[in-house]
């Protein structure tokens, strides 16, 4: 099910509504706080929309759902470390081919999985960034593509952070949630290799997203100070465009947030029965992995926006 919801991850944003409110309260009620309309999906938005604080704030609460759906499904499954190692593991050479070999069958499987949306257009579109370098994936095959407004500026445009991105996924955030398993006494290391692959992929897909939207939240605070933003930029002063950009309040509510909307998620409603091991799970994924991560686009995003 999440799987199909995270094959594009941002476009997936308003069927989360039909999910969440069957399941309590707080998750409708964040629903609803989330309906208006992303300006990353809407043609018509004009440029101002999308640097809009309290747009990007929907959109990053409607993301923070999807992100937390996809966290349980792959919870569902071992952690099998064949699948991640570099160069591929014997058995799997077939599977993947004498070409790829040298990565991980994780490496494999987004390169098919990319290639594919390159041709729907996907990586054309706002705040999506594939893991696999572009030049090796098709062109799209849309004959009349979408055209969004300029927002962003300078080289800072296209930073990401998807390969650190990836890399504390299979370091930090799969053990994580390996630990699961193990509580519940699942000690196969065998995974159904199709449904793994594609919960990796659609949690990815919906972690990098999530830390590109930090390229418009830059340009947003740039703009409402731009003096200031500017001169720091010019020094090349991080410590000073780290303080300008942090508000640890805001974060702290969002690790708390997340928290307990996994509370309730885990167990289908009913908080006070919470899978604590998910709710840890959720609650680093965004203090150690997401928020550093987003804070890092930003700082890059800020640092060649001059130029």
């Amino acid at each position: 099910m999440f799987s199909s919801l995270f094959t594009t991850p941002l476009a997936w944003l308003p069927s989360l509504s039909l999910i969440l409110i069957s399941l309590s309260p707080i998750a409708s009620h964040a629903a609803s706080s989330s309906s208006a309309a992303s300006p990353f999906l809407n043609l018509s938005s004009p440029p101002a929309a999308y640097t809009n604080l309290t747009a990007i704030r929907n959109v990053l609460e409607q993301m923070e759902n999807y992100i937390l759906f996809a966290l349980l499904e792959r919870s569902q499954y071992p952690l099998d470390p064949s699948l991640y190692t570099k160069p591929v593991p014997s058995q799997y050479v077939d599977l993947v081919g004498s070409k790829k070999r040298h990565g991980s069958v994780l490496d494999w499987y987004l390169d098919q999985d990319e290639a594919s949306l390159a041709r729907t257009g996907q990586w054309d579109l706002p705040a999506q960034t594939p893991f696999t370098d572009r030049k090796h994936l098709p062109k799209s095959a849309i004959a009349s593509p979408p055209k969004y407004p300029t927002v962003l500026h300078g080289a800072g445009a296209n930073f990401d952070v998807n390969a650190a991105l990836l890399q504390t996924y299979i370091n930090q955030t799969l053990p994580s949630l390996q630990l699961v398993q193990v509580a519940r006494g699942r000690k196969s290391i065998n995974p159904a290799l199709g449904p793994t692959l594609s919960a990796d992929a659609s949690l990815l897909h919906a972690l990098s997203s999530r830390t590109l939207i930090g390229r418009y939240v830059a340009e947003s605070k740039f703009e409402s100070n731009t003096l200031l933003y500017t001169d720091y930029i010019r020094h090349r002063d991080l410590a000073a465009l780290t303080t300008l950009i942090t508000n640890t309040t805001v974060e702290d509510q969002n690790v708390a947030r997340v928290r307990t909307k996994m509370a309730v998620f885990s167990t289908g409603g009913n908080a006070e029965q919470a899978d604590q091991i998910l709710v840890d799970a959720a609650g680093s994924l965004y203090k150690d992995v997401l928020i550093p991560l987003t804070k890092q686009v930003e700082i890059g995003y800020l640092l060649g926006r001059l130029w």
